[in-house]
C-alpha cells in the first residue's frame, strides 16, 4: 500500500455544501420573508468574500461580517447584519448532508488507513456539521482553519496532520474538489493530490494533479492502491 495517511476536504468532497447552504438560506429567507431569487445576491456576495479570504485580503472575522453587511445593504436595509449572520450561521451548523457514496468511501478507507479532514471554515459551523454527520466516527482527526490558524491554500493544516501521524509527504494523499485551495495546499506540502471533479471542470495551467475522478467510489481504490 503506497499511502499511510489520507487527507480529505469536507465541503463538496464529503459533505454536500450546496444542499446545506440551500436549507440554511431557506430558513433565513423564511425568517425575513425574502424572495427566493435573493439567494443569487447572497451567493454572489459570499463567493466574493471567500475568494478575498483565500487571497489573504480579509480575515475570517471580516468575512463573516462583510458578507452580511453587504447582503443586508442589498436586501435587508432595515435589519441588523449581525443578527442575520448569527441566524444563518446557526442554521448552517445544523446541516450534515453527505454526498452520495461518501460514507461508504470513508468507512472502507478508515478500516486500513487514518483519515484526517482538513477544512477551511468557521469552527462553530464546521465542527457541529462534521461531528454530527455519519462519517465522523470513521475520521481520525478533524482540522479546521479557524482553530489551527492555517487556511488552505496555506499547507499548514496538511503539515500538522503529517507531523501528528509521523508520515512523510510522499506517504500521504490529499483528496479535494478545489484547485485553488486543496490542490495548492497539497502542491506546497509535496503531497499527491486526487482531484474530485464531478462536473468535469478544466484544469488550471499550474495544476499539479496525480489523480482525477468524477466518482467518489474511486477514493477507495486510489487511497488503498
Amino acid at each position: 500500500m503506497q499511502y499511510k495517511l489520507i487527507l480529505m476536504d469536507a465541503d463538496d468532497t464529503l459533505l454536500d455544501f450546496e444542499a446545506a447552504e440551500e436549507k440554511a438560506l431557506s430558513m433565513l429567507f423564511d425568517r425575513y420573508s425574502l424572495p427566493s431569487e435573493a439567494k443569487i445576491d447572497y451567493r454572489r456576495i459570499n463567493s466574493a468574500c471567500w475568494a478575498a479570504f483565500e487571497r489573504g485580503e480579509m480575515t475570517q472575522t471580516e468575512l463573516r461580517k462583510k458578507r452580511f453587511v453587504d447582503f443586508c445593504s442589498c436586501r435587508l436595509p432595515d435589519e441588523d447584519p449581525s443578527c442575520a449572520a448569527a441566524f444563518y450561521e446557526h442554521a448552517l451548523s445544523l446541516q450534515s448532508i453527505t454526498l452520495d457514496g461518501a460514507l461508504y468511501a470513508v468507512k472502507e478507507i478508515s478500516e486500513k488507513l487514518p483519515i484526517a479532514i482538513v477544512t477551511n471554515g468557521i469552527a462553530t459551523i464546521q465542527r457541529p456539521r462534521i461531528t454530527s454527520s455519519p462519517i465522523y466516527p470513521h475520521i481520525s482527526s478533524l482540522l479546521i482553519s479557524e482553530e489551527t490558524g492555517f487556511q488552505k491554500p496555506d499547507p499548514g493544516m496538511l503539515l500538522m496532520a503529517l507531523e501528528k501521524y509521523a508520515v512523510s509527504p510522499c506517504e500521504a494523499l490529499m483528496i479535494g474538489d478545489s484547485l485553488s485551495s486543496d490542490m495548492q495546499a497539497a502542491k506546497q506540502a509535496g503531497i499527491d493530490f486526487l482531484w474530485y471533479n464531478p462536473k468535469g471542470k478544466a484544469r488550471t495551467s499550474d495544476a499539479v494533479i496525480r489523480y482525477e475522478t468524477k466518482n467518489i467510489m474511486d477514493f477507495v481504490r486510489i487511497s488503498l492502491s
